[in-house]
This record gives C-alpha cells, sequence and structure tokens, in this order.
C-alpha cells in the first residue's frame, strides 16, 4: 500500500500512537509520524509541512491530552486548508477514551474509529482502514491504461453466447453500472434472455429516463436518449416468439410507469426521444393489448417544451394506421381516439421571445417613436408584426398530418369505420380557431382561404386548410358509407351549432360529390335560402356552381326551371347603384350563372343573352389564380408596336385600360413589351420623343429604362434628343404635382420614379469612358440633375415620410430617389474631371465651377444620400478635389451622428483600401471601434480595414496607440472573431496548400497572422487558468484554431497556443478545420516531437467535445500516432471515441493492439 498517512497526536499519547503506526505499517501503509521522520536538527514545522503535503490520509488521534494541543490544532487546521482546496486529502478522526460530544467542531460531522489507550479494537482498526485500502487499491489499477474495445470484446462474446454464466451475468451488470460500457451493451444486446435480469436491477424505472439538460449555448437544452430503448424495442420485436408472450404485459408496464412519472415539482418526463420509441415499440404489440389507458398517455407524449416531431411522426404514420386498418371495431375506436389527439389545437405566441427580441430591435427606429410621428406605411409595419398575438397550432405539425390523413388515405379509412364524432371534433377545432380570429363575428374568410371545396388548394401549410382538408375527406368517406349519419351530420352542420359559412360549404362538396344519393338536400336548401343567398353570397359561388356544372345533365325539366327562376328573380341580390351600370351588371351576374349551366340546350340560350348584353368572357373568381406572375399579358405585340408611328402609340398609351387584372391585357405587360421593344430599336423612340411629353409616368419610365438598356448594350443613342425630351418633361407643374399616373397602375409610378430612372441613365452614361455621352452634353445633364434636385429639395420631408431611412444607410441611398440622383450628379463631376485631364481643355461646368456648390448644398441641409456617396466613393472624391476631401474628412465628426454614421457605412462598404486615405482616416476608424453601428456590416468592414492596416504594415502591435492595438486591448469578442476570421480568408486556396512559399508578400502576411496569434496569447491566456476563462475567452480560443493553417509546423512555442484552444474547438463548429489542419501539420518537422504535440492537442480536443467530421483525418492522425510510436496517445484516444459511442477508430485500434 502507497497512499501516505499521516498521524497527528499529542506526545502524552505517545505509546498509543507508537502501536497503532505498527499495525498500519504491518498493512503496508505509509505512515508518518514525528518520532520517525523529524530528526536532530531539522526544522519541526517544515517538516510538518511536509509531511502534511505528502500525505493523502490525516489520522487525528483525539484524546484529553491532544484537545488541547496547539500543534495538533495546528496540524488540523493545515489538513482542512489542504482539504479544501486540493480536495486531495481526506481526515480520519481517531477517539480514545473521550466522549464524542467533546470532539472539535471541524470534526464533528466525521465518523471517527474508536479505541481504548490500552487496546487496538480490531473491528474498529478495520473500519480505520478501510478507506486507506480503497485508496491504494484505487492507486494501483490508475497504473494500468483503459482499454474500452478489449472490454467491449468480452461484452461481444457474452453476448453472442445463447446463455451466459452467473459470473459472466456479474461481470455485464458491474461494468454497465458505467455509461460507455452501458451504451455499448444496449446498443447490441438482443436477447431477451437479459430482460428478467436487467429489470432486477432497475434499469427500466422512470428515474433512470434523462431529463433536458443546459446545453452550452444559452436557451438550448440536450435531450439525451435513454439507453435501454434500443433493447425494448428489440424485445417488443420478439413477443410473437414462443413463450415470449409475457414480455408485452411487461413493456406496456415499463411505458405506463415512465409516462405517469413525476418528478419532485409534479412534472412528466419530458424526453421525445422516449416517447418516439414507446410509439414504435406499441406499433410491435397486439392491438387488443393496447387498451384506452395506454392510448390516454398520448397527450403526455405530445405535450413538450422542446419538439414532438420525432414521436407525432410516429403516431401518425404508424400507430394510428395500425388501428384504423384493423378488421375489429375496437380498433376504430382507438383509431378515433388517436385522431382527436393529434389534431387538437394549443395556442402559442406568434414568435419565440428571442424572435420578439430581434424584431424589436431591428424595428426600434419605428417603435421609439410615438403614434403619431409614425408614417402610414411605419404604422402598416406594426400592425402586420402583430407582436403580441397568439397563432393556433396542431399538437402534431400540419406536414405529417397532411401527409398521413390525405395523402395516404388515412381520412378516408376514418371516415369509413369511425363515427361521426371525429367530423364534430374535427369541426369543433376549427370554431375554435374562428372565434379566437374573429371574435363577435360569423364570419370565417374561407372563400378567401379555401377557395373551393372540389380542389386541394396550393401550399397547405396553414392549420385551417389542413384541418379542412382532413374534416372534408373524412365527411366524403362517410357520406359513401353510412347514409344515415352522414344526414343526421347534414343536419348538425346546417344548425346554429356550426353557424360559420364553411360548415354549409362542406354539405355542399359532399352533396355535390354524391348527388344521386343526395341531391334532396341541395333543393332543400334552395326551399330554405328563399333570397337566393347561395347565388349570391361569395362563400358558396364555388360549391354551387360546381353542382350546377357536374350535375346539370341530370336535371329534370321542373328542376331547371326552378334554377333559372332563382337567376332570373333573385341574382344579383341588389341592382347596381348606378343607372348606367344596372342593365350590363345584373347580366353579367346571370351569365356566370349560366356559364356553369350552359353545356344544356334550355340554358345555353339563357347564357347567350346576357352574354350579348355584356359582350365580355365571365370571370369565375373561384377559378382564377390567386397570384398572378409578372405584369400580365400586353395588348400589343412588339411587332405591332413597332409598325405604329410615336403619335399613334401615344395616343393607344393614354387611352388604354387594363381589360382584367387577371387575365389581362394590362397596363402593366404593356409598359414592359414597351421597354423591351424601346431596348432592341432604341432610334425609332429616340427620334421623335415629343409625342410622349404628356404620356403617364410608368410608360415614360420604361422608355427611358429601355434606352438606359440598349445604351450598356452598346446601341448608339442620340443623347442630345433624349436630354431635351427629359428636360422638357420634367419641367412642368404638372410633371411635380404628379399629374401624370396612370389609373390601375400596379406600381403606383409618380414623378419619383422618373427622377430616379433620369439618375440611372446619366450614370450609366458617365461611367465608362470609353463608352460615355458626348461632353458637349455635359451641361444639360447638369441642368436636368440640378433642376431635379431643386424640385426633390423642396419636397424634402414629404419625401421622407414616404420613405423610411431605416439602419441600412448604404441600401437606403441606393434605392432612393435622391440616392440616384445625386449619385448621378457625382458621376458627372467625375466624368468631366477625367475628361478635361484627357483632353486638356476645361468644361463650362464642372466640379470646381458649379458641381462642387450644389454638392456642398446636398451636405448642408443633411441630404443623408449625399454623405452615403461621400463615403463611398471617397477615393474619387479626393481624386476629384484633395483639399475639398481633407476638409470633408476632418468636418464630418461624429458628434453629427446620423450622417456621420451614413458617411461612414458609405466608406466601410468599400472593398478597397488605400494607404493614404487609411491614415486620413485614422481619426474616424478610432472613433468607430467604440461606436454601435445599427447594422453589422459597418463594424466588420472597420475590423477589415484595420486588419488591412496591420497587414500593410501601418499599424504596429507593439505599438498601444495604434487602431489595431486599441482594437485587440477593448478585447470585444465580436471583433476579435472578426479580426481571425478576416486573417482566416487570406489562407492560401487548397491547391497552394502542402507547397512551398515563394511569395515574399504573403511569407511577411502569414508572419504577422501568426505574430498576431502570438500577441494574443502572450497578452491575454499565457498565465490563465482554464477555470478562469470566460466564455467569451472559449468563443475567442475556439476561432483562434482556424489559424492553424498558417503555422508551418508545430513547435515548443505554438504548441502552447495549440493546446489551450483544443478543448474550445468546436465551440464554434470549427473543429473540423483545426483537425485538418492538424492532419497536414503532422508531416512536418520532428516525427518524435510532432507525435507527442499531435497526441496532446487531440487529447485535449476530447476533453472539450468529441468531433466526428472528417472521419478520415481522424483516422488518418490516429494512424500517425501508432506508426511514430505513440501508442499511448493513440490508445486513449481511440479508447475515448469508443465510450462516447464511435466505432470509426475500433479496426485501427485491433490492428495495432493485436497479441
Amino acid at each position: 500500500m502507497s497512499s501516505k498517512t499521516f498521524i497527528s497526536h499529542s506526545s502524552l499519547d505517545h505509546d498509543f500512537v507508537e502501536q497503532l503506526a505498527q499495525r498500519l505499517k504491518s498493512d503496508n501503509v505509509d505512515v508518518w509520524i514525528d518520532d520517525w521522520m523529524i530528526n536532530v536538527g531539522d526544522s519541526i514545522i517544515q517538516k510538518i509541512n511536509e509531511g502534511l503535503e505528502d500525505s493523502s490520509f490525516f489520522i487525528i488521534v483525539i484524546s484529553e491530552n491532544s484537545i488541547n494541543s496547539d500543534w495538533v490544532q495546528q496540524e488540523l487546521k493545515a489538513a482542512f486548508m489542504k482539504q479544501m482546496t486540493k480536495r486531495d486529502i481526506k481526515i480520519l478522526p481517531v477517539l480514545i477514551d473521550l466522549d464524542p460530544s467533546k470532539l472539535p467542531p471541524l470534526l464533528s460531522n466525521i465518523y471517527s474509529a474508536r479505541f481504548s489507550k490500552n487496546e487496538i479494537n480490531h473491528k474498529e482498526y478495520q473500519k480505520l482502514l478501510q478507506p486507506i485500502k480503497e485508496k491504494a487499491k484505487a492507486d494501483l489499477l490508475r497504473q494500468y491504461q483503459d482499454r474500452f474495445w478489449e472490454d467491449v470484446e468480452h461484452i461481444d462474446i457474452i453476448l453472442d453466447k445463447t446463455e451466459s454464466s452467473r459470473h459472466e451475468i456479474e461481470f455485464i451488470l458491474k461494468i454497465i453500472q458505467e455509461d460507455p460500457y452501458n451504451n455499448y451493451f444496449f446498443k447490441n444486446v438482443k436477447s431477451s434472455n437479459w430482460f428478467d435480469i436487467l429489470k432486477n436491477e432497475g434499469y427500466f424505472v422512470p428515474e433512470k429516463v434523462p431529463g433536458p439538460k443546459p446545453a452550452e449555448q444559452e436557451g438550448h437544452f440536450m435531450i439525451s436518449e435513454w439507453s435501454v430503448l434500443p433493447y425494448l424495442e428489440r424485445i417488443s420485436q420478439q413477443v410473437n416468439m414462443p413463450n415470449s408472450e409475457k414480455y408485452i404485459d411487461e413493456l406496456l408496464y415499463i411505458i405506463k410507469d415512465v409516462s405517469n412519472y413525476r418528478d419532485t415539482n409534479g412534472q412528466h418526463i419530458d424526453n421525445y426521444r422516449t416517447w418516439q420509441y414507446f410509439v414504435k415499440i406499441l406499433c410491435n404489440l397486439p392491438n387488443e393489448k393496447i387498451d384506452d389507458k395506454i392510448l390516454e398517455l398520448i397527450p403526455i407524449w405530445l405535450d413538450s417544451k422542446f419538439d414532438t416531431i420525432l414521436q407525432g411522426l410516429e403516431i401518425v404514420k404508424r400507430l394510428l394506421p395500425k388501428f384504423s386498418d384493423g378488421d375489429k371495431s375496437e380498433d376504430w375506436k382507438k383509431a378515433e381516439k388517436i385522431v382527436n389527439m393529434v389534431t387538437q389545437i394549443k395556442w402559442i405566441p406568434k414568435y419565440t421571445e428571442q424572435q420578439k427580441k430581434e424584431i424589436e430591435e431591428k424595428y426600434k427606429h419605428i417603435l421609439d417613436k410615438p403614434e403619431e410621428q409614425r408614417t402610414d406605411e411605419e404604422k402598416l409595419k406594426i400592425a402586420l408584426l402583430g407582436l403580441n398575438e397568439e397563432e393556433p397550432k396542431t399538437i402534431v405539425d400540419t406536414f405529417w398530418l397532411l401527409d398521413a390523413f390525405v395523402k395516404n388515405k388515412i381520412a378516408e379509412r376514418i371516415g369509413e369505420r369511425c363515427s361521426e364524432n371525429v367530423i364534430f371534433d374535427l369541426g369543433n377545432n376549427l370554431i375554435e380557431i374562428f372565434k379566437r380570429k374573429h371574435p363577435g363575428s360569423l364570419v370565417d374568410f374561407s372563400y378567401i382561404w379555401f377557395r373551393s371545396m372540389f380542389d386541394v388548394p396550393e401550399h397547405i401549410s396553414d392549420i385551417k386548410k389542413t384541418l379542412v382538408l382532413i374534416l372534408r375527406d373524412t365527411f366524403l368517406a362517410k357520406a359513401r358509407k353510412d347514409e344515415n349519419i352522414t344526414r343526421i351530420i347534414f343536419k348538425k352542420f346546417l344548425s346554429k351549432e356550426y353557424k360559420y359559412p364553411l360548415f354549409k360549404r362542406l354539405v355542399l362538396f359532399v352533396v355535390g360529390t354524391e348527388w344521386n344519393t343526395y341531391k334532396d338536400v341541395f333543393w332543400e336548401m334552395l326551399n330554405v335560402e328563399k333570397d337566393g343567398n347561395l347565388f349570391n353570397d361569395p362563400y358558396f359561388e364555388p360549391e354551387v356552381y360546381t353542382i350546377l356544372q357536374k350535375n346539370v345533365g341530370q336535371f329534370s325539366q321542373e328542376e331547371k326551371e326552378r334554377i333559372a327562376n332563382i337567376i332570373e328573380e333573385k341574382v344579383p341580390r341588389k341592382p347596381h347603384p348606378e343607372e348606367k351600370y344596372k342593365e350590363y351588371y345584373s347580366a353579367y351576374q346571370r351569365q356566370k350563372w349560366y356559364s356553369a349551366l350552359k353545356s344544356d340546350g334550355y340554358f345555353k340560350p339563357l347564357y347567350e343573352k346576357y352574354k350579348n348584353i355584356t359582350q365580355k368572357e365571365e370571370i369565375i373568381s373561384f377559378k382564377e389564380p390567386t397570384v398572378r406572375a409578372g405584369p400580365g399579358p400586353s395588348p400589343l405585340t412588339k411587332e405591332e408596336i413597332l409598325k405604329m408611328s410615336n403619335e399613334e402609340l401615344s395616343k393607344y398609351l393614354e387611352e388604354f385600360k387594363t381589360v382584367d387584372f387577371w387575365r389581362g391585357p394590362t397596363i402593366g405587360g404593356l409598359s414592359d413589351i414597351l421597354k423591351s421593344v424601346v431596348e432592341e430599336e432604341p432610334e425609332k423612340f429616340v427620334r421623335n420623343l415629343k409625342p410622349f411629353l404628356k404620356t403617364g409616368y410608368l410608360y415614360v419610365y420604361n422608355i427611358l429604362y429601355g434606352i438606359c438598356d440598349a445604351w450598356t448594350k452598346r446601341k448608339i443613342i442620340d443623347w442630345n434628343k433624349v436630354f431635351r425630351f427629359i428636360k422638357e418633361y420634367i419641367t412642368p407643374k404638372d410633371f411635380w404635382d404628379d399629374k401624370y399616373k396612370i389609373e390601375e397602375d400596379d406600381w403606383n409610378a409618380n414623378h419619383l420614379r422618373i427622377t430616379s430612372m433620369v439618375g440611372e441613365l446619366i450614370r450609366e452614361g458617365t461611367t465608362d469612358d470609353s463608352w460615355a455621352f458626348s461632353d458637349e452634353y455635359f451641361q444639360i445633364a447638369q441642368e436636368i440633375i440640378f433642376q431635379i434636385l431643386d424640385g426633390m429639395i423642396l419636397e424634402k420631408e414629404e419625401i421622407l415620410n414616404k420613405q423610411s431611412i431605416g439602419s441600412d444607410f448604404v441600401t437606403y441611398a441606393l434605392n432612393s430617389s435622391l440616392g440616384k440622383i445625386t449619385e448621378a450628379l457625382f458621376m458627372l463631376a467625375l466624368r468631366i474631371k477625367r475628361f478635361e485631364e484627357i483632353s486638356k481643355t476645361k468644361e463650362k461646368v464642372s466640379w470646381n465651377v458649379n458641381i462642387k456648390k450644389k454638392y456642398e448644398e446636398l451636405l448642408d441641409i443633411k441630404i443623408i444620400e449625399s454623405y452615403v456617396w461621400l463615403g463611398i466613393y471617397l477615393p474619387n472624391f479626393h481624386y476629384l478635389d484633395k483639399e475639398w476631401t481633407v476638409d470633408k474628412i476632418k468636418t464630418i465628426t461624429i458628434e453629427k451622428q446620423q450622417v456621420w454614421e451614413a458617411f461612414m457605412d458609405g466608406y466601410l462598404s468599400g472593398g478597397q483600401v488605400y494607404n493614404e486615405l487609411y491614415r486620413l482616416m485614422r481619426q474616424h476608424y478610432e472613433e468607430a471601434i467604440n461606436y454601435q453601428f445599427k447594422e453589422k456590416y459597418p463594424s466588420e468592414r472597420l475590423v477589415q480595414h484595420i486588419c488591412i492596416g496591420y497587414l500593410r504594415g501601418i499599424e504596429d502591435i507593439n505599438d498601444s496607440n495604434s487602431l489595431f492595438r486599441k482594437l485587440l486591448d477593448k478585447l470585444d469578442t465580436s471583433q476579435i472573431k472578426e479580426i481571425i476570421d478576416f486573417f482566416w480568408m487570406q489562407r492560401r486556396s487548397e491547391q497552394e496548400q502542402g507547397s512551398p512559399v515563394e511569395d515574399k508578400e504573403r511569407l511577411i502576411i502569414e508572419n504577422k497572422i501568426v505574430g498576431f496569434w502570438r500577441w494574443i496569447y502572450e497578452n491575454k491566456y499565457k498565465d490563465k487558468e482554464a477555470m478562469s476563462l470566460s466564455d467569451d475567452d472559449k468563443k475567442i480560443l475556439s476561432t483562434l484554431t482556424k489559424l492553424t493553417v498558417f503555422l508551418p509546423e508545430i513547435n515548443s512555442e505554438n504548441f502552447n497556443w495549440l493546446i489551450i484552444s483544443a478543448p474550445y474547438a468546436d465551440l464554434n463548429f470549427d473543429s473540423s478545420f483545426f483537425i485538418e489542419y492538424l492532419n497536414q501539420l503532422k508531416d512536418e518537422g520532428d516525427v518524435k516531437e510532432i507525435r507527442d504535440y499531435i497526441g496532446k492537442i487531440f487529447l485535449e480536443i476530447l476533453e472539450g467535445l468529441t468531433p466526428d467530421f472528417r472521419e478520415e483525418d481522424i483516422q488518418s492522425i490516429v494512424e500517425f500516432l501508432y506508426k511514430s510510436k505513440n501508442k499511448e496517445d493513440a490508445n486513449k484516444i481511440c479508447d475515448i471515441y469508443g465510450r462516447r459511442g464511435h466505432e470509426f477508430l475500433r479496426q485501427l485500434y485491433e490492428q495495432y493492439n493485436k497479441a
């Protein structure tokens, strides 16, 4: 026995202690007592401290003599201090002829061995010796490495036997007390011989079921699988084998026991994996054995804070069909119970707390405004969000309900075999939704969201559509099977109890589908609806129309006359309020109904009579598409437009109205084809644009759009005519008063759409010097821009009310009307500057002559877009006017918060960083480091800019005043991660990796990135203990592992960086990269050193996670360890993976551990 034992005592108890020490020594205990260990000349205190430090046990002999001994008290305190800090010493009190009530307070709760001073009692001595022996045994066993796969081989051998010996069973029961062996055993055991053994050992009790455990990510939980479940499922698959029937009741008992179990808080177990297995087990058991008490557990299984997909899917795909397909009425009753349970509704918040928080943050700029200050658009946005609303949801996901009930036709079998109650229950669920969604109303708006009961709607994710489809198919199946019950359902669905229109529509659908059986119901409904409601209410049009269309051939003459009489006398319900439309309106409404009946000779003349009045094809609304793709068809073809003169075309554009929104032709279709024709043949239009001077905005927009696209395709454009047309078109007051708006224009185009297009056109005409409009048009282009800007500045407030700036300034500038025209102004100035330099001339209009003044005006009145473009095009502004640009960089300060942020958003959106501008922008960079931008990208780009400054040598990591150091010293987790991610993006391509670095510049960059990692380690983590690392520290260390790609080899320095990061490698899901790079580095450097480094690092990775991707990289590393003679670490890695349920290293382990 090697565990050293320190004996603290009073010298007055020397004889007893000497006797006890000799007894312990005879039992191989390494004893420390002062008489034996302290020699003449030794420091007593030092020796005692050394003895305590080396000891695993502290025996304190307590007697009347030692209670008052200062030495003993000091030694006891020292032992307690060691126990509190290191927890590697156990205190064992020994009482000599002492009343326990006299024990010091520190020892009062510790069990003591009791002796008399004259005798060492054998029984008490064994109690004292036991913990020392156990520790010694544990220390001895610890010398031997765990060998999971060898132990697993023993398990495999035992499981392969038909019968096991008592010792083998004892071995299994002992070994599966450890989780790794427990998981392996239950994953592989098949024989029912083990069932009773395991049951008696308590493996199937509810207390063993794992509950939810908090995950690393806040608000998330891990749901572990109960290890016994695969075995219980295998037992359920054997219950039909001889002598196995008894396991049916055993399994059902386990299911009930676990499902009904409640914890100390009265809560049921919440583990969807367990409930999924229970359903799978039930599917293997005889139907008659599954009683109502078992089925009544289903609501418990479907009541989860986490997920119901797994168990819900098993219930509707397997358990429900098991009973609905049964051949006994008892099975059908059970199926009915299940249907009721899986179609139940629960009401949940529309958004999770996290989603709500994100939405509130996103729309903070609106929500922070008082209601009266919000624009109409903002009010609508907030109303549509419905932050505090609740939404109905089925207990089982609607996708799986539809798949089971409709696609796999379970609804039909339910309708045929179950009672009518299942139909009423489904109807009642819908009523609950209608009441909550439309309180106090008798409408359900079903004619909007379920257009015809005779069709299957598209995009069925909605709970209402799902329940209606299930109800519809169930109801129809019932109608085909049982007429008497169906008529009872009709009566209820037409009563006040089911007062919503949907239920009458369902009755009409069933009647129309099974006409020969139930047609009397339709005629009776017409008797009841004396005001012709079925023909005038949009709710019932789809079903009544389809009934008439499908069955008119079977109507008697009397019935035909009756229908015609209703249409003639009751349709429409009320005449059109305007006299001039009365005849047309009435004729059209009747024409629609007769269109359903026109296949019959009696009704055809009536249809033609009314069509002759309307001169129009009828539109049957429920047959029309609900979504129109694109603008709709055009009334003219391209060829027809090209044949028309511009005067004829402008007149046509003025007079044309949309014929039909859905079918067309439409204004949108005409304007779209106009744009295409202009793009193909711009000359035809540009030659004479005067006819379009009063043309509506949408058409002129598309004419200019077509010209713009024609120019980008390098077609010749007469810019003189285009510019003169634009100038004349935008000059009248009518233009600015939106007098050219077109009725029924889907885009609702106004004058701002034109100004935007003008901006785009001028930008396209100035961007490319090799394809730009002539210098002779600089002046008119400038005049147009100035004229537009002057008009827009006057209506600035009105524009801002209609266009919310939001939080993304760049996107706003790119899309706003002021943004497009302001950008055109700058692009024109830039084009003029370039032209002047090439031509060595001075233009009448230019940046210095007049454009600068206009741009300054925009800046002065805080036009946000002008600041965005100043930022985006800062290098170009610098080229255009260096002195002015430097001045603006100095004067746009952070105090001007909104415009400064717009400027910085623009500047940081650029990908190119220029050294001179970088230095000029230094103060802005420094301010931005601590600024909270509204969007993420400016902060990310800021970090990237400063990283570029570092990699180019502008920033020095060792200078505390450098921007890069300020970023590092701030230690903002998101910014540090952004630095690392940016550096990681500088890695060589996959093809380049592994080849020597020849590019000196790249070598400098890689060395700087490695230098950054060194600085982070040395200054932030070198002296930190793992216990003191924060969550943010761990995230940074995790992300740092990606920089391993830049290491030329693993050495004694960077090994420390890697080892501290390794346990957290997967916090940001980066472990696969880390392992890949370690696999590449294993072949670099001295193999004897590398094998030890790689082994230690990989084992440290396994301290925090069990990465299994990519398996080939892991296998390659482990094989390298074996081949390089680091068998110890390789075996440990294989062992850990095996213990955690991964078997892909087993073959390697066995290959290199052969006897």
